[in-house]
């Protein structure tokens, strides 16, 4: 699978020349099959990290490995385990073979190489010639799909949210808000843009054991 890697910008060369060694690269060890593997850390999108996506400081290479050497697990989790006990546990069973893995499914999925990559498995991002991406990043196909859902099962689920976020905003006093309770219609004025929205009052019962 292709997967992707950030390296700082003077290390360009020899990464793609001599590749990336796993007992010099690894930044975890993570309990596999039994083991202790050692792993570093990759993206299954480029703009997972856009932060260095955006920094010339760093170069993106993409890394062709075979499946059997990569894991995916839900990086926040990971993120969140050093101080919280939960988290470790959750990031722990987040851990599955990447050829299980749903896109979509993590917020920030991380993918765990537990090998060393050679450097004829390393090319260098190339973002006006490679094979356009399908998705944007990991992030937002993980929101678009939560949405999606919640739209296939519930009709007004976008105006409810909508409503929410402006509802939000008129509580912390950055916007106004005039509701007729009788038509179950909410209007949200913002004077500095001169602009109105206009939704419909949701009814937070029919979300069951979800209700707000």
């Amino acid at each position: 699978m292709d997967v992707y890697y950030y390296i700082s910008a003077d290390k360009e060369r020899d990464s793609l020349d001599c590749g990336i060694k796993l007992s010099e690269g690894h930044d975890k060890t993570i309990h596999l099959n039994g083991k202790d593997r050692k792993c570093f850390s990759a993206f299954l999108n480029p703009r997972d990290n856009n932060l260095k996506y955006l920094d010339n400081s760093y170069v993106c290479i993409k890394m062709d490995i075979a499946n059997k050497y990569c894991y995916i697990a839900e990086g926040y989790f990971g993120k969140m385990s050093g101080y919280n006990a939960q988290m470790e546990d959750l990031y722990l069973k987040s851990i599955m073979p990447c050829v299980d893995y749903v896109f979509g499914t993590y917020r920030s999925p991380e993918c765990l190489v537990t090998t060393t990559v050679i450097g004829d498995q390393i090319s260098k991002l190339n973002r006006k010639k490679d094979s356009p991406l399908l998705y944007e990043s990991s992030e937002e196909l993980y929101i678009n799909n939560i949405m999606q859902i919640y739209k296939e099962q519930y009709y007004e689920f976008g105006n409810d949210v909508l409503y929410s976020f402006y509802n939000t905003l008129a509580m912390n006093g950055k916007i106004d808000k005039f509701e007729d309770t009788k038509q179950d219609i909410a209007v949200f004025v913002c004077k500095e843009k001169n602009k109105t929205v206009v939704f419909k009052i949701p009814d937070w019962e029919k979300y069951d054991g979800e209700k707000k």
